[in-house]
């Protein structure tokens, strides 16, 4: 594959901190930046997290994929915060002594396409929530892929870690255990 082919393959993955981490700001970037320069972005979840470069102050966290540079959709996403949080601070006067708007990038990288093995894609669009669960272990089963629902809260970090630790130590008992 030349690198020009494989250049167009490239998207980037991008986690963009917002402050203040209202739920409402996700809803309303979504809606208002569906596409940079004709590109479509994939917007997927959020979550709040502590930004622990700023004291562990509540930080909304909202992540997307698309083939766009960091930079342009920071601007796109920065813009239309600011303006949704204009519009409503013109509404409610009492807002006025409320934090300003910050957004930054928390994180970003290419991830070169695609993404799934062929067919995963399909499965994937049809599962259901109620079907989570099964198509999840399948998934992982079938390609060792990890499906998650939502993004993980800290506290749901700390468990995986907890869970991921523990396999690790098993699996390096059971190596040396069985080690010629």
């Amino acid at each position: 594959m030349t690198s020009s082919v494989l250049n167009k393959l490239i998207m980037i993955c991008i986690l963009i901190g917002v402050v203040p981490p209202l739920k409402s700001v996700l809803g309303h970037v979504q809606n208002r930046i569906s596409e940079i320069d004709g590109k479509k972005i994939d917007w997927h979840d959020s979550t709040i997290a502590k930004d622990a470069d700023d004291n562990d102050k509540p930080t909304l966290i909202l992540s997307a994929v698309g083939d766009f540079s960091p930079d342009e959709i920071l601007c796109a996403v920065n813009t239309e915060v600011r303006q949704f949080l204009s519009e409503i601070s013109e509404r409610n006067d009492n807002m006025e002594n409320e934090i300003p708007p910050r957004c930054e990038i928390w994180a970003s990288a290419p991830c070169p396409l695609p993404l799934m093995p062929e067919g995963l894609s399909l499965l994937v669009e049809k599962n259901e929530e109620s079907n989570w669960l099964k198509t999840a272990t399948a998934t992982f089963q079938e390609w060792g892929l990890l499906m998650q629902s939502s993004m993980l809260n800290a506290d749901e970090i700390a468990e995986l870690r907890c869970l991921v630790d523990k396999a690790i130590t098993e699996t390096h008992q059971i190596i040396s255990n069985f080690r010629p």
